[in-house]
């Protein structure tokens, strides 16, 4: 696992130093409990790459630990949720959020997740989940769906052109949007079928325009699937043309979604560890303000406290 996780060389400011980061997490994480301050000074203020350099070197340092494992032994709540993911690679983040949500049998991190990956993260998540929980995720997915969504879900883990920008090909979309309209609006029975021939296998970038051009042909393509298809099927559909469409206000959408009258702090953490970069993040905000009116930091902090809420707020304002 190691091996598939080492980070590559970081190339940004040659100022940086992972080793005194490292020397001074250790010292954050060496008393009975740990320095939180420090652990969010370091940890909420690095880039997903400077991170992965850190752990390591963390780990190459002291190699009777990880700095996941020892974040996991002095912290608690959900600041050591928050700690242990920025802790660790995003592919073992989604895979340990995968494994999660099916043993609780929640489908949302297991759509959201499925749905919104690249081709390329998606083949690293597989071979992380198979290191980590010695079984193959397309086998566990089959085990815990069912019919057209497994289906589905399934397909998408071997589509090898699932990239956010791909050439677009006019005459391929005019193609997929009739064999849509044929296969749902223009059908008495809904052909699922033909939903995932498409759907689950064309890139996002090719998705967005069949989405386009199917509402000015003939009706806005997201009611189309709420009325014609059903169940986990229908939010796994949703979910990657959604998310072709305009990935910023479905990630917005789901930060509504995770602050709502129960926060879902699990979904929150894993949006703001592992969604963003800093200039999406601006874009994040400003499209939650758009949708919900209110300030997404305004909300964070009301729906957390302590140590958890200023990581997240810190996470939120310098997010890279």
């Amino acid at each position: 696992l190691e091996k598939l996780l080492e980070a590559p060389e970081y190339e940004g400011d040659s100022s940086y130093d992972p080793v005194m980061d490292v020397i001074h997490l250790r010292k954050a994480l060496s008393g009975i409990s740990a320095d939180e301050k420090q652990l969010i000074e370091i940890l909420c203020n690095t880039t997903m790459v400077q991170r992965n350099v850190i752990a390591n070197i963390y780990h190459a340092f002291y190699p009777d630990t990880f700095l996941s494992k020892d974040i996991e032994s002095k912290t608690s709540g959900y600041f050591r949720w928050t700690m242990m993911q920025l802790a660790s690679h995003q592919a073992l983040n989604d895979a340990k959020n995968l494994h999660r949500a099916m043993k609780g049998n929640e489908d949302g991190p297991v759509i959201d997740i499925i749905c919104t990956r690249t081709n390329k993260e998606l083949l690293l998540i597989k071979k992380v989940y198979k290191v980590e929980f010695q079984e193959e995720l397309e086998n566990a997915i089959k085990s815990r769906t069912s019919g057209h969504c497994r289906r589905f879900l399934c397909i998408l883990m071997h589509n090898n052109i699932r990239e956010l920008e791909a050439e677009v090909s006019s005459k391929r979309v005019a193609e997929d949007v009739e064999i849509l309209y044929k296969a749902g609006q223009g059908k008495f029975f809904t052909n699922e079928e033909m939903f995932i021939a498409i759907l689950a296998c064309r890139s996002f970038s090719h998705i967005k325009e069949v989405a386009c051009i199917y509402g000015e042909k003939h009706k806005d393509f997201i009611k189309v699937l709420e009325s014609q298809l059903s169940g986990k099927f229908k939010k796994a559909c949703k979910t990657v043309v959604n998310f072709a469409i305009d990935p910023i206000a479905y990630q917005a959408r789901l930060l509504q979604q995770s602050l709502g009258t129960f926060t879902d702090d699990e979904m929150l953490v894993r949006l703001l560890v592992t969604a963003f970069n800093r200039r999406q993040m601006e874009a994040v905000k400003e499209s939650y303000y758009a949708i919900t009116n209110n300030q997404l930091a305004n909300d964070i902090s009301d729906a957390s406290s302590g140590s958890y809420r200023k990581a997240l707020l810190t996470l939120l304002n310098t997010n890279n």
